[in-house]
């Protein structure tokens, strides 16, 4: 079925040549701020004041500089869990954001009196069965300025009708060649009629044909769109199977999906013959997380629950089966005191932290040119290489710098260069499987929590994009290409 419309919040991003996403218009004016703040905000918090927008500016702007550490350090260390006024302001006016989260949303009435105000200092010392110690991690100068700045946090939910924007989407989309724009970005509504609500969305990709595919989970189905000529398209899988929100690509034309619930189906849909091929999960009621297809065809997909491993839709015998993963490079067990170690007896995850010894494949990537898989750690430390057609492993370690850092996605280049974030470093890495080297890239901003990076080819020149979760930014970092070096190269000779 063709969408007469294609996804207002999707804002399909495909890293154009040169230029910047355009920023959308604010329905109000910032503040004026001091230039001490402003640049505290640009380098710490990692925004823009313009993009914060007034409420958060204001708010910003009058903490002190010990209650503006804690500002940071909290959204850093606790807004996974908890909600406060600072992480719960996109949309937060308009009610987009459930205040539903693994902890209770943290604001002054949680510190107020010393006898809360103990408590809730011992509480994030030394941690819970549902909450880790951050004496590990925190100072206690550190945590009192978290202390300090909640204090500050009046409510949940602060006004800031002022950040959300009004957006509208065009009754039909006007085609737009990704790979010429610049500066422009152009927005879509997911939507199976003009008057049907908008279709969630958690995965994008796009093929070598430069068509763009991308889960529309909430109704079990892939979406489509070709840029250049602005026809998308609706396309379900057979009766009794439904699209959850995992995809990926592989080499010989196939996009390939898990299943919507734990136990259901992986499934890969060939876009040359349009035919889907279903493949049973071959451990019940596993998790599934994550998806890509590797050069030969075959679908790989990672399970933390009831174990820690991969599983692979062989696309030559139509079956699926379980792949188990070698050691975790990064043991720490010895950091953990018995009692803790129990609250990981009888699971592998626990709110969000794996327990020691667990591998814990996230995103993982393959090669469309070869039959090369790779795969962050997400708990252990290391990048895992696997052949598909050997299933021969190896695990390298992270770089020293990064050992305890979690990496949750991996992206192949067209060189066969393998690309993945340091989610709490606020870096990503190059590793180079020929030389089996590291190349460490900082990015220019603190607090990112980057989770997500993709790596593309545009006019011979390699871009890596990446969202900044924790820091409401996209970047691109991008390559000369070869011809601009071999001139390079031509101008220094002597």
């Amino acid at each position: 079925m063709a969408m007469k419309s294609v996804l207002v919040v999707l804002g399909v991003l495909l890293f154009p040549p040169s230029g910047v996403p355009a920023q959308p218009a604010m329905s109000a004016e910032p503040p004026d701020v001091p230039a001490d703040v402003e640049e505290w905000m640009r380098t710490a918090w990692g925004m823009e004041p313009q993009v914060l927008g007034v409420t958060d500016t204001h708010f910003l702007s009058s903490l002190s500089a010990s209650e503006r550490q804690g500002a940071f350090l909290f959204k850093q260390r606790c807004n996974t869990c908890h909600y406060s006024t600072m992480s719960t302001t996109r949309g937060a006016g308009a009610g987009f954001v459930d205040a539903a989260s693994y902890g209770p949303p943290l604001s002054r009435t949680n510190v107020e009196g010393e006898d809360r105000e103990r408590a809730v200092r011992r509480l994030v010392s030394e941690g819970s069965a549902t909450m880790p110690a951050f004496r590990y991690a925190l100072r206690p100068e550190q945590i009192d300025s978290i202390i300090g700045y909640l204090k500050r946090v009046e409510t949940l939910r602060p006004p800031v009708v002022d950040r959300l924007v009004e957006l509208s989407s065009p009754s039909v989309a006007d085609p737009v060649s990704f790979g010429e724009t610049a500066g422009h970005a152009t927005n879509f509504v997911l939507s199976e009629t003009p008057d049907a609500p908008p279709a969630n969305s958690h995965d994008i990709i796009r093929d070598d044909a430069g068509v763009v595919w991308f889960d529309m989970s909430n109704i079990g189905a892939l979406g489509r769109i070709n840029p250049r000529t602005g026809e998308s398209a609706i396309i379900r899988p057979p009766e009794g199977a439904r699209v959850g929100p995992w995809i990926g690509g592989d080499g010989r034309g196939g996009i390939w999906a898990a299943g919507a619930t734990n136990d259901a189906k992986a499934m890969r849909y060939d876009t040359r013959t349009r035919d889907w091929t279903l493949f049973e999960n071959p451990v019940p009621n596993a998790s599934n997380y994550g998806m890509t297809g590797d050069g030969a065809g075959n679908g790989w997909w990672s399970t933390a629950i009831p174990r820690d491993g991969l599983m692979k839709a062989d696309l030559e015998t139509g079956q699926a089966t379980f792949v188990p993963l070698p050691a975790a490079v990064n043991d720490r067990s010895d950091l953990f005191t018995a009692e803790e170690l129990a609250v990981f007896a009888d699971r592998l995850t626990f709110y969000g932290y794996g327990r020691p010894g667990a591998v814990a494949i996230r995103k993982p990537g393959a090669d469309p040119r070869s039959t090369t898989f790779w795969g962050c750690s997400w708990y252990g430390g290391g990048l895992l290489k696997l052949d598909s057609r050997s299933d021969l492993e190896e695990m390298y370690p992270f770089p020293p710098e990064h050992e305890d850092g979690n990496c949750y996605e991996t992206s192949v280049d067209e060189d066969g260069m393998v690309w993945l974030p340091f989610t709490h470093g606020d870096s990503i890495a190059k590793f180079d499987p020929g030389t089996e080297e590291w190349t460490r890239y900082s990015l220019p901003t603190i607090g990112t929590k980057t989770h997500g990076l993709q790596a593309v080819t545009v006019n011979g020149r390699t871009q890596i994009g990446m969202g900044y979760l924790g820091a409401g930014k996209v970047a691109k970092l991008e390559f000369r290409t070869r011809e601009e070096l071999q001139r390079l190269k031509a101008e220094t000779r002597p």
